[in-house]
């Protein structure tokens, strides 16, 4: 039997232990010993796997560099978008790993580019985010999740006079150093599943024009806790479809997008049970969680 230990460092970003959980859970669920170790690698012991999510924040956090011993032992999970240095800091890691994995098919295709032998692990439904309600009463109209960058601010100021029509809640973080738990400027855990499950909309703006980066995680957070995503145009969505399981256009018609779906809530709750039906019945977190298990 395979036993799998996700590593964490102390004071890691909520995003990437909150990743960590939800796969160690659909492991169990498959039958597969996982257990969350917050105090480093475990001593080497037959049947044991390391996973790192992700490798270079686990790096960072404890001295710029990984131990040599259980890496080929090890599997990295990355979710980081191509270009950014913290992409960079995975690929600088990437050859020493046992094996390689991305939430994102356009980060695979970039490792690969590269020479790394990296694999698709897909995100999904896990119940344990699981907080739809059809009928819930929902007070904010647009909700923004994200760290700050000048694009994001260039983006959200251009809307500022639609946004300023609505009940809005933008949390705009600061990702200088990891956000481990719910701060004045960053939401984890129960409170952001309240403020999805309160929200009609979710406004998605990427960090930076290219590459078009789908951020699976954020959406799917607001598929799951029934928020209605509306995203700036990305690559790499599939098997999700715009239109259907959530809207998509440029940049500068972001605000116009979210005020006509506020004014018809007939198409608002369309797309959201289909969105999340589909990733109920189509795009269950297990199958990634059995891949990584094989």
């Amino acid at each position: 039997m395979t036993e799998i230990e996700f590593v964490l460092a102390r004071r890691q970003n909520a995003f990437f232990a909150e990743l960590a959980t939800i796969l160690r859970d659909e492991l169990r669920a498959l039958g597969v010993t996982a257990e969350i170790s917050p105090d480093g690698f475990s001593a080497p012991r037959p049947g044991l796997v390391h996973v790192l999510i992700p490798p270079h924040e686990y790096a960072a956090l404890n001295g710029g560099e990984l131990p040599p011993e259980p890496l080929a032992r090890t599997i990295f999970i990355c979710a980081e978008p191509p270009a950014s240095p913290w992409f960079e800091g995975n690929v600088r890691l990437a050859p020493r790993a046992g094996a390689i994995f991305d939430i994102n098919a356009a980060a695979v295709e970039t490792f690969r580019a590269l020479g790394i032998d990296a694999h698709h692990l897909p995100l999904g439904y896990t119940r344990s985010w699981d907080r739809f309600e059809a009928s819930a009463e929902r007070d904010i109209d647009v909700a923004f999740l994200g760290c700050a960058t000048y694009r994001r601010s260039e983006v959200l100021a251009g809307h500022a006079t639609a946004l300023a029509r609505h009940r809005c809640e933008l949390v705009i973080s600061d990702n200088d150093s990891p956000n481990p738990a719910t701060s004045a400027s960053f939401v984890a855990g129960e409170d952001k599943w309240g403020l999805l499950g309160r929200a009609k909309l979710l406004l998605n703006v990427h960090r930076s024009e290219f590459p078009p980066y789908f951020e699976w995680v954020r959406i799917l957070e607001a598929i799951h806790c029934g928020a209605v995503v509306v995203s700036e145009r990305s690559s790499h969505y599939a098997p999700l479809e715009p239109g259907r399981h959530f809207v998509s256009g440029a940049a500068q018609n972001l605000a116009t997008l979210a005020e006509e779906l506020l004014a018809d809530d007939d198409r608002r709750t369309e797309i959201q049970l289909a969105a999340h039906e589909f990733i109920r019945e189509r795009l269950p977190l297990r199958d990634s969680a059995a891949r990584l298990a094989a």
